[in-house]
């Protein structure tokens, strides 16, 4: 990103008009529309939209080039050659008997996203809204595509994408577009719907049909669609609507070929014959999307197949989507290269060969060249970009860095290691020239602070060099701006350690969640859902928890009283469950046979917790004498929260941890 600044001035948007060309594309009236509802909110006062300037009002917010031309002609020929394909300019200048702010790119989607950054900068005193400006800000992104993927599992509204509503999907398609995302990678997750489609599924093809001309038309977005390889539903296991449909089900959608089950076989006839129908009836009706991705595995794969058979769904692909497709010959393919078609994975093996996988992504890559243009590469690992550069292919490369904003599967909470993202985005310093990078994310309500990190390196790629603080405290003000120092202390303390700073911060979220009516949303805010205080109140779970590990941390000394260590247990536990209750991640996994702990392993202070407890028991604790000990708080658990919960993911892998203790 480069920017240009000069004396900065203030400039009250309270009264005036925004004049934008009607011919602007539906995405930049969308933003100009929002523009005016947001400046509504604030000021309570109408703020007009005109289609020609209008020289007397105090103020003219005059947005794109047609209309930029009409006010200040010699601006719009300095600058309209050097913005670039998305980059903008902000200026205020004298115009008539009042001021003009230009807010204008080369091309609407410049123009899109320097209204969104005008929005960004507006700031409120009581019912006055004002932006702090100067003579000249220009901005340009530092890579032409900026992604986002959705990726997880079927728990609880609001925390998995897969139960969202319609609006929902919209709220955070916004959401995106306010973060500088242009590629929208959705997954319809056509893999669990068998085909001939039911009535609930091809509804809810529609609504993803529905989501994707949203994010195309009202924001702007290249939109691409997700879907293994060779994955087929056979049954709905029973559940009518996909939102709630279980995955991946044994004898039902295919799974893992160490339960003995295998996908299907581009090898044999009949089983490409049920791909190629699967894909026929989503392209169908999801034929809006500008590409279509195949993963190369996980889900889905072949040990053994050939290349030449995973081609075969590409070059069978390309003819249904020229014929169904709206873009027809124009859609993109893409191939997602993960963890490698027909060898089994074993290119995520501590102990593989790093040649031997190289030459095999160069293979891969050199058989998407066969294919008709456009088509396209992700590459899933930075081990990856190699090959990419290697084949020249780097234009039209996608890098995604799988699991640095936050890990799947993993027990939702809002997860905090910025140095590990900077290190992945370091590696594309490397590779100049590359086509952007994208981002993934499992509980997209819970991760806002490394996905406004991420987000906000693609955009300018140096702004990954800014402490987490000062990253967290923009955010924050984009969400609750008078709140935004609380709220940035928030998310640092679900990562650190110490009880009194803590105590403050769930006494300060516990008010702002009784007192919802006085914390203003800011511009971000605006958009979550199902309610604007979400953030807050996630976090005001999460935080309980660890202020009660903190308590167990600091009580549950060598030299502790037994009953003292156990009332410190049952009140970590008490918190964990009550959040885990919030998101139902372990009622979830339960219907697919797993148990998860709820065990902090990652905390370094867990282990000396677990010592000291033994002691207390006696320095031996075998399990007649922890049975004793677990057993008054399991049932008390049990009488609040589910007992198979309590039972396998709490009681059973803390007895487990603490006999385990050296």
């Amino acid at each position: 990103m480069k920017t240009q600044t000069s004396a900065e001035q203030s400039i009250t948007l309270n009264h005036g008009v925004i004049v934008v060309d009607e011919n602007q594309p539906a995405y930049v009236q969308h933003a100009v529309g929002e523009l005016a509802e947001y400046l509504k909110e604030i000021t309570g006062s109408e703020i007009g939209i005109k289609s020609a300037p209008v020289p007397d009002a105090p103020l003219q917010i005059v947005v794109g080039g047609p209309s930029v031309q009409k006010v200040a002609p010699d601006l719009w020929q300095a600058h309209a050659e050097t913005l670039g394909q998305e980059g903008f300019l902000i200026r205020a200048l004298p115009h008539g008997r009042g001021t003009a702010l230009i807010v204008m790119g080369a091309t609407p989607q410049g123009t899109n996203y320097g209204v969104i950054d005008l929005m960004k900068r507006i700031q409120v005193r009581e019912q006055s809204a004002f932006v702090c400006t100067t003579n000249d800000v220009i901005i340009r992104p530092s890579f032409p595509v900026r992604g986002m993927h959705l990726n997880g599992w079927a728990f609880k509204y609001p925390h998995t994408f897969r139960c969202w509503k319609e609006a929902d999907w919209r709220h955070y398609v916004d959401l995106l577009a306010y973060q500088g995302v242009n590629l929208f990678f959705i997954w319809p997750f056509m893999e669990i719907m068998p085909v001939p489609l039911s009535a609930e599924d091809e509804e809810y093809l529609h609504e993803v049909r529905r989501v994707v001309d949203y994010a195309q038309r009202q924001r702007g977005m290249e939109v691409w669609v997700f879907q293994s390889a060779n994955r087929v539903a056979v049954s709905d296991c029973g559940v009518r609507d996909p939102r709630l449909r279980p995955y991946w089900v044994l004898q039902a959608q295919g799974d893992f070929p160490a339960a003995g089950q295998v996908d299907m076989d581009p090898a044999n006839p009949q089983q490409f014959e049920a791909i190629m129908q699967s894909r026929e009836a989503l392209y169908r009706i999801v034929n809006n999307a500008d590409g279509y991705c195949t993963i190369d595995n996980d889900p889905g794969g072949m040990e053994q197949s050939p290349v030449g058979d995973f081609m075969k769904i590409f070059t069978a692909s390309r003819a249904l989507l020229d014929r169904l497709a709206v873009l027809g010959q124009r859609t993109k393919l893409i191939q997602w290269l993960w963890t490698g078609w027909g060898v089994g994975g074993r290119w995520w093996a501590a102990d593989c060969n790093p040649q031997e996988r190289h030459d095999f992504m160069r293979e891969m890559i050199r058989a998407m060249k066969e294919l008709r243009e456009p088509w396209w590469i992700v590459a899933g690992r930075r081990e990856y970009l190699p090959a990419c550069a290697a084949e020249g292919v780097l234009a039209k490369t996608v890098y995604l860095p799988y699991s640095i904003i936050e890990d799947e599967p993993s027990r939702p909470r809002t997860q905090h290691n910025f140095p590990n993202m900077r290190d992945h985005l370091d590696a594309l310093s490397s590779y100049p020239g590359i086509a952007g990078v994208m981002g993934n994310v499992q509980t997209p309500l819970l991760q806002f602070p490394h996905v406004y990190s991420f987000l906000s390196s693609a955009w300018d790629f140096e702004s990954r060099r800014r402490s987490p603080r000062e990253v967290l405290l923009e955010l924050a003000r984009h969400l609750y701006p008078d709140q935004a120092e609380v709220l940035a202390d928030c998310w640092i303390a679900l990562a650190s350690c110490g009880r009194a700073h803590m105590d403050e911060l769930v006494g300060c979220l516990e008010r702002l969640t009784a007192e919802d009516c006085l914390v203003r949303p800011g511009m971000f805010a605006r958009k979550l859902f199902p309610h604007r205080l979400q953030i807050t109140r996630d976090l005001l779970w999460q935080l309980k928890g660890r202020l009660a590990f903190e308590a167990l941390r600091a009580g549950a000394t060598s030299d502790a009283r037994p009953e003292t260590c156990a009332t410190l247990i049952e009140a970590w536990l008490d918190a964990e469950l009550a959040w885990d209750q919030q998101h139902g991640w372990s009622v979830y996994w339960r219907t697919l046979g797993r148990a998860w702990d709820l065990m902090p392993v990652a905390d370094a202070g867990f282990p000396q917790i677990l010592a000291n407890v033994k002691k207390v028991l006696g320095g031996t604790a075998d399990e007649p004498t922890l049975d004793l000990f677990l057993e008054p708080i399991c049932q008390r658990l049990m009488r609040k929260y589910d007992a198979w919960v309590v039972a396998q993911c709490a009681i059973a892998p803390l007895k487990k941890a603490i006999l385990e203790v050296k």
